[in-house]
């Protein structure tokens, strides 16, 4: 994924699921984790996050201007571990 334009940061929301079919979730983050950077994209070990063998994932980006409004929205990725 490249860098949206006009974006100066990015929120993610990751969540993990047990069942990849149903929809009950637990979200890696209490709330969005929002950083600026050039490109949307985040080293999940050095946040602390371990993922779970077994488990899949749930990632969406947002990309937002300087003043946080949000520019768009990446579509649901499902990811296994």
């Amino acid at each position: 994924m490249g860098a949206y334009p006009d974006a100066s940061r990015y929120s993610i929301d990751i969540f993990e699921k047990s069942v990849p079919n149903i929809w009950s979730n637990k979200k890696i983050f209490g709330q969005s984790m929002t950083f600026a950077v050039a490109e949307p994209c985040i080293n999940l070990a050095e946040q602390g996050v371990n993922l779970k063998t077994g488990h899949f994932y749930v990632v969406q980006v947002y990309a937002r201007d300087k003043d946080g409004e949000m520019l768009s929205l990446s579509p649901h990725t499902y990811c296994g571990v």
